[in-house]
């Protein structure tokens, strides 16, 4: 028996979670995390985004942009939103490059999002972010009497003072958080920025402090005392987070044809996929895990190696929290003390997080309705959230920094991890036949899924010339279908699939999720890892002075390294029977329709509907295990 279930209006979408405390796809449009399944800025497009804080705390929120092609982070920043409060932005593209721009007063960090109203795409991952999908966490929430919650709310309009805000989520080095033994409240809250997933600090703006050599460059480097820490010693300064209530944020968002409202063109809108108790797992009852908003440190003095950061930009996400733990009181650098939260607890959280998100969003088919005529045209959007978990990420960023392939991983004598092991491609079209299965609205079978691709009807462009049992494929982490139109279809995507409807013109069609990879694997930050330690690049490898990670490249003569640590999702016995619940992929979408009248173009339109996900009982909802 199948459930049919959607992301959206009147959905009743649940999960059974592997942790003790669910994941779930939300029905009510609220959530402590959401996915905007598509933005675009392609063709003079604009994706417009509205956040509201439904909440009386204070909200840190993580906006991060992922490309379409492979969800590499093309942008993050840290929006701190007041009580009650909402933010508005969008994303567009000029002749420099895309960007995000705003005109509303929240707190941002950088803060010159807000003051300037416009800020482009970091180079790193600009080529090809003019679409993708979208990101948005609630990292943690405070409340009176706490500092971040006085800056950043607004007294007539505008936050009281968000250049405050801002040094919260500077990084803070090792010899910063423990200066005076590492007690919370003494000289080390002196040093502005994230102190812990938990904890962070506005830090002393005395002129004594500031004045101080080297004060900002300790804050931020791995070593280092702080100069005159004994300028400022309170308590005050501290900000304490805790895990955002389930239902904290409502997100929405729309795509627009014309990058102003004078232009005109159709718009589409809809509700972002809403997750409740996205935080909950990383700790019993949920945890705080904001991070700082600083550059990745490539350290030139040891071979431009990439200094580690558990508490990085590139965290929080869909996978983890990050590689440091939620307690506010012990050293980053030294093993967490008993009954405190351990790396190893944090490593195993993490895992356990991001199985049960991959269920809650898991599905086997998604079945929409489709039109190719001179009125109606739909574009369906699939998107495959956090298939970057499945990819080694650090390896990733040397190849983005330095243009140059990383290699694989050298664990042992014996054995290499494979960098990029996740679910991608999925099938269009296998040797066994179509994976989609179309009908017309008068109950006529264009093509059925599961069996032999009738003559002529194929995924264009394609011709006869094919060898039998050609495969086709959806190959990236946005991918868009374009129902027989060969002009770019509704959206004008770049990583558009055009679909031979065989001169029908509408219909509807279910789409199977297959994978051509069926034991995907993920990355998880290894449980040793301490901040300031180097990840080495050598000779095409990475290695770790560890048990994990035994072989130290030749050349390389620090103690120690940093890998990533490679977690066999299919295949963790720490999960045992229930692994069959992993095997399915993690889907999000919409269909994009546009209706046009050529005799009277004032009365086009456009919609949004959302893809209706079916399961089997073993996944949304169900009770097999």
């Amino acid at each position: 028996m199948q459930n049919f279930k959607k992301y959206g209006v009147a959905a009743a979408v649940a999960a059974v979670s592997v942790s003790a405390t669910a994941q779930k796809v939300a029905t009510d449009h609220s959530g402590d995390a959401a996915i905007v399944p598509y933005y675009t800025a392609v063709g003079g497009k604009l994706t417009g985004v509205h956040i509201v804080n439904t909440t009386d705390k204070t909200q840190a929120i993580k906006f991060r942009m992922r490309r379409a092609v492979d969800s590499a982070d093309a942008m993050d920043f840290n929006i701190v939103m007041s009580p009650k409060d909402e933010w508005t932005g969008y994303v567009s593209k000029d002749d420099d490059g895309v960007f995000v721009g705003t005109s509303d007063n929240s707190c941002t960090v950088p803060q010159r999002l807000a003051s300037e109203g416009k800020a482009y795409i970091p180079s790193v991952y600009a080529e090809g972010a003019d679409e993708g999908y979208i990101e948005i966490i609630a990292m943690g929430q405070t409340g009176k009497p706490e500092p971040a919650y006085f800056d950043s709310k607004h007294v007539k309009g505008t936050p009281l003072d968000c250049a405050s805000v801002e040094r919260n989520f500077y990084r803070v080095s090792n010899a910063a958080y423990s200066a005076n033994g590492g007690t919370v409240g003494a000289n080390n809250v002196a040093a502005p920025g994230v102190h812990s997933q938990s904890l962070t600090s506005v830090g002393c703006v005395t002129a004594e402090y500031l004045a101080a050599a080297d004060a900002l460059t300790n804050w931020l480097a791995s070593t280092g005392t702080p100069a005159a820490a004994s300028a400022c010693t309170s308590s005050a300064l501290a900000t304490t987070w805790s895990d955002s209530d389930d239902e904290a944020l409502k997100v929405s968002y729309f795509i627009r044809e014309g990058a102003s409202d004078t232009e005109g063109g159709m718009e589409v809108g809809a509700n972002a996929v809403h997750i409740k108790g996205f935080t909950d797992s990383f700790a019993s009852g949920g945890a705080a895990v904001l991070t700082n908003q600083v550059q990745l440190n490539f350290v030139t003095a040891e071979g431009g190696a990439l200094e580690w950061d558990p508490l990085n930009f590139e965290f929080p996400n869909l996978a983890q929290a990050s590689g440091n733990t939620g307690d506010t009181t012990a050293p980053r650098t030294s093993a967490q003390t008993s009954g405190t939260t351990s790396n190893a607890d944090v490593e195993a959280a993490n895992k356990a997080h991001w199985h049960a998100l991959r269920q809650a969003l898991q599905v086997e088919s998604v079945v929409n309705e489709w039109a190719d005529n001179d009125a109606a045209s739909a574009d369906w959007v699939i998107t495959l959230p956090g298939q970057y978990a499945m990819r080694d990420g650090v390896c990733q960023r040397y190849d983005a920094e330095a243009g140059t392939p990383c290699g694989q991983w050298t664990t042992t004598a014996t054995q290499a991890l494979e960098l990029d092991d996740d679910q991608l491609p999925l099938y269009l079209v296998s040797s066994t036949g179509s994976k989609l299965s179309m009908y017309d609205r008068e109950e006529k079978v264009i093509a059925d899924s599961g069996s032999a691709i009738p003559p002529g009807i194929d995924f264009s462009p394609s011709s006869t010339a094919e060898e039998a049992g050609d495969v086709d494929y959806l190959p990236n982490e946005v991918n868009v279908l374009v129902w027989g139109s060969d002009d770019g279809g509704v959206l004008g995507s770049g990583v558009a699939k055009t679909i031979s409807t065989l001169d029908n013109t509408e219909g509807w069609a279910s789409l199977s999720i297959v994978p051509k990879n069926t034991t995907p694997k993920a990355f998880f930050v290894g449980n040793d890892i301490e901040q300031g330690e180097f990840a080495r690049r050598a000779t095409g490898n990475m290695a770790k002075a560890s048990v994990a990670c035994s072989e130290a490249e030749s050349g390389i003569t620090a103690a120690v390294y940093v890998c990533s640590q490679q977690e066999y999702l299919d295949h963790d016995n720490a999960y045992g029977a229930e692994q069959s619940a992993y095997k399915n992929v993690a889907v999000a979408g919409l269909a994009v329709w546009k209706r046009e009248f050529a005799s009277n173009a004032s009365a086009n339109y456009g919609r949004a509907i959302e893809h209706t996900m079916q399961t089997s009982s073993a996944g949304y909802g169900g009770s097999a295990f």
